[in-house]
């Protein structure tokens, strides 16, 4: 939130301002002025959510400054400052909008009471305008027609993770502190997610790129998402070429596998960043992906067969950048090389072998994702973990957690767990043993682990289970 204090009294617009520093506020977020025409010379220049401003000030009152400026500032809420209690201005004030009638000195709690409020009625509105939004995008997205607006601008943007992470974009939100027409529709997809910022207002696109472009490389740094990138649209768009545009961004997605992966890129309609030619073993590596999981042996021979063409038509695909990004992804996404990939026989022996698996489904999965839960089960009591076990098989860690997800239904943490929690809970019952004891059978290093752990799994502690439950004589 943006705010102005408007007083002639430079102590009162500091203690004003200290009392919001104390909220968290930062002083670029706070705007001041001495008179009320610095007021409404600020209001033409600067975005304000919320306004103190003084009665009394010097050439302008603060009522006429309020009143002249709610014609360029609709959105600001405004509230009155004065020394004086005095009935006939306070209906004045909420004649013409003002939404409180303030005495002098503000007191810290009005300050409180006044931001919650405001706070609430701001995330309250901007819900309900992400709301019809959504609405908007996802029926252009769905019929491909426009929308009733014919002013609204949208600017596609596509997130892209290639393994399962814990994913909220909500940071996008943020756009909205900046720039107040914008509003974000987030649409989550398995492995990538839509994000439209809609205006029915103009917006400078570069500006707003900017900001989209450092939101997310912080998002994507401090929650190290090693695989995520993001692919904008260089300029915004009518609801009508949503679906076109979001087609574009997909199939230009690929270019992550030869221009690195946790990058943001722009791209423009008109000048495509990559050659057809340059990015189709690109598609193709990630469609190989996409039929090894599904075990689809006949597509993935097809497509196969396509990229050890279209690799011998794309010889820059061979620079040493490109081949370095692809041979990250592949470690980081797929299945690692037993060394890198740096031709086109290269490419091909190392699809050959994995197609090898998807021969006869049955033994594969014998052999590979069903080992490894029957290992688990026989040694959830030792440090096991997703990175040991995906060295130990040959498979990338990624790869071994969405298998043994889809095998299991859960992920792989969440399998240990409870198989330690359930022998616990037998040994709790049936044997003598103290509850440190019990913990480190079942393969945790501390009790307090292990009790976090049972409490939050069975919402009560292993002694209150024992005392419920148990069969033999208590523990010693």
């Amino acid at each position: 939130m943006k705010f102005l204090i408007a007083d002639d009294e430079q102590l009162v617009r500091l203690t004003i301002r200290t009392i919001l520093n104390n909220y968290g506020i930062e002083n670029e977020d706070i705007y001041q002025a001495g008179t009320g025409q610095e007021m409404l010379a600020v209001l033409k220049e600067r975005r304000v959510d919320l306004a103190f401003v003084d009665i009394r000030m010097p050439g302008m009152t603060g009522l006429e400054a309020i009143r002249q400026s709610i014609a360029l500032s609709g959105r600001t809420s405004f509230y009155i400052l004065t020394g004086y209690d005095r009935f006939e201005y306070a209906r004045e004030a909420i004649s013409i909008g003002v939404k409180d009638f303030l005495l002098k000195p503000l007191e810290t709690q009005t300050v409180e009471e006044i931001l919650k409020r405001e706070r609430a009625h701001q995330e309250s509105a901007r819900r309900q305008k992400r709301s019809e939004f959504a609405s908007l995008v996802s029926s252009a997205l769905l019929t491909g027609s426009g929308s009733a607006s014919s002013a609204l601008r949208c600017l596609p943007c596509l997130c892209t993770f290639d393994r399962p992470a814990n994913v909220d974009l909500e940071f996008f939100y943020r756009c909205e502190d900046v720039f107040t027409s914008v509003h974000t529709v987030i649409l989550p997809f398995p492995n990538m997610s839509y994000v439209v910022f809609c205006s029915a207002a103009p917006v400078s696109e570069k500006p707003l790129l900017a900001q989209i472009h450092t939101l997310f490389s912080s998002a994507a740094e401090s929650r190290g998402w090693e695989t995520a990138s993001a692919f904008c649209f260089s300029t915004a768009v009518s609801p009508a070429q949503l679906a076109e545009a979001f087609s574009t961004l997909k199939r230009y997605a690929a270019v992550r596998l030869t221009h690195g992966l946790r990058r943001f890129y722009t791209v423009s309609p008109s000048h495509p960043p990559v050659s057809g030619s340059r990015l189709l073993p690109a598609v193709l590596i990630l469609q190989l992906k996409d039929d090894y999981l599904d075990g689809s042996y006949v597509d993935y021979v097809n497509h196969l067969e396509q990229l050890t063409a279209a690799l011998k038509n794309a010889p820059d695909l061979f620079g040493r950048a490109s081949l370095h990004h692809i041979n990250t992804w592949l470690s980081l996404c797929f299945a690692r090389p037993e060394t890198p990939l740096d031709s086109p026989e290269g490419f091909y022996r190392h699809f050959q072998a994995l197609s090898r698996h998807l021969l006869s489904p049955g033994e594969q999965k014998m052999s590979s994702i069903e080992t490894i839960i029957r290992y688990t089960d026989d040694h959830y009591t030792e440090d096991i973990s997703v990175n040991g076990l995906a060295d130990q098989f040959g498979l990338t860690p990624n790869y071994l957690s969405a298998q043994f997800k889809r095998e299991t239904g859960m992920k792989f943490t969440d399998y240990v767990t409870g198989l330690r929690l359930a022998q616990a809970k037998k040994l709790l019952v049936e044997s003598p043993l103290q509850v440190k004891q019990i913990a480190s059978r079942v393969g945790y290093y501390t009790t307090s682990h292990f009790i976090k752990a049972f409490v939050r799994r069975e919402e009560m502690t292993p002694l209150e289970y024992r005392n419920r439950y148990k069969t033999m004589r208590p523990e010693e």
